[in-house]
């Protein structure tokens, strides 16, 4: 006859898997750290020594589970978007180990798949499931709904920010927005030649601004599509285009 042995415990299994939205700057004492997002239930904000990669505190998130943005304004404060709950929106002070949950900032929507920082302290974001397009004031807390993008589509997959105006990014319809931020006018920009627009899986993927040229990826495979050039000066897409970009 076999007798079990008392069952001992072996600690907290793994459950954060992935670390997706991120961002690096540098502490009051003038320590640079990264602050990242680790997806699980629920998502855990790291912040981490960026010479050293010494892990300097990990804060969960509930009920989030996770974040593919985040991003820190020009005080140093840290601002983190979730998903997989219902659209919470977080934030840390600059040289605070405090998560403060600054609630739901748009009701209804679920995901705040991205966000960036724009001018005079305003942060701009896109969601899921109504593809809106939303905006946060860090001096006093004002949040503005713009609305969905498209009527009918899901997924405000992207933004980003350029001289007053906000990039948004959709997937499937994969379609680009240039949005005057003072007044929420709304232009739709044509694609690049040669992507196939009528493809019903078409997303865009990635969006950032460099130099006065925006920067998207664009296809129907997050893992290899790819990135094309936008001229915001000319409004006219550059010639070359790089494929599977990952």
């Amino acid at each position: 006859t076999r007798v079990a042995a008392d069952a001992v415990s072996m600690g907290k299994p793994i459950d954060e898997i992935t670390a997706i939205g991120g961002t690096v700057l540098t502490d009051p004492d003038g320590k640079p750290v990264i602050f990242n997002v680790t997806n699980g239930k629920p998502g855990v904000l790291n912040k981490v020594d960026a010479r050293t990669g010494k892990l300097i505190w990990a804060k969960e998130l509930p009920p989030a589970g996770g974040s593919y943005s985040v991003v820190h304004d020009a005080k140093g404060d840290v601002y983190v978007a979730s998903v997989s709950s219902q659209g919470y929106f977080y934030r840390v002070k600059a040289g605070s180990d405090i998560v403060e949950n600054l609630g739901i900032p748009v009701p209804g929507e679920t995901f705040l798949w991205d966000i960036v920082v724009g001018d005079g302290g305003m942060i701009y974001g896109s969601t899921f499931p109504g593809a809106k397009m939303w905006s946060y004031d860090t001096a006093n807390g004002k949040v503005r709904d713009y609305g969905s993008l498209l009527q009918g589509a899901q997924q405000g997959r992207n933004v980003a920010f350029h001289n007053g105006t906000v990039y948004v990014g959709l997937m499937t319809p994969g379609k680009l927005f240039a949005v005057t931020a003072a007044t929420g006018a709304k232009t739709e920009l044509p694609m690049p030649a040669g992507v196939n627009t009528s493809d019903p899986m078409l997303s865009v993927f990635d969006l950032d601004v460099v130099d006065g040229t925006l920067y998207m990826r664009v296809g129907t495979d997050i893992k290899t599509a790819p990135l094309y050039a936008y001229d915001l000066a000319t409004k006219q897409w550059k010639s070359w285009s790089m494929d599977d970009v990952s």
